[in-house]
């Protein structure tokens, strides 16, 4: 899928990250909708990160990394399997996404 493409997708909520701070609420916020939408096959949640112009984009990468490590934590504290797909792409010039949807979703 191109990321044109990828970007118009609806999704249940998009949240920007921005400081490291921002990550633990962010998982919880997530965890807490996986635990609601995955049933009803709907979950997928929208992560935008910073990208700057140059090619050192440390911070997304750092912030990336605890966001995927934070919400498998969050799900194990929670005893929740995770069934998630991870999409990333450059979503505009301004951001790096990472997208998660139901792992059935993908197949669809």
């Amino acid at each position: 899928m191109n990321s044109i493409l990828l970007s118009k997708l609806s999704v249940y909520s998009t949240t920007e990250v921005k400081e490291i701070s921002d990550v633990h609420k962010l998982a919880v916020d997530i965890v807490n909708a996986y635990v609601e939408l995955n049933p009803k096959r709907k979950f997928s949640y929208r992560i935008l990160l910073p990208r700057k112009g140059d090619s050192s984009n440390s911070l997304a990468r750092k912030l990336g990394l605890a966001v995927q490590g934070e919400i498998l934590l969050t799900m194990k504290k929670h005893r929740l399997k995770p069934s998630l797909k991870e999409i990333r792409y450059l979503h505009d010039d301004a951001h790096f996404n990472m997208q998660y949807v139901a792992h059935e979703d993908c197949k669809n």
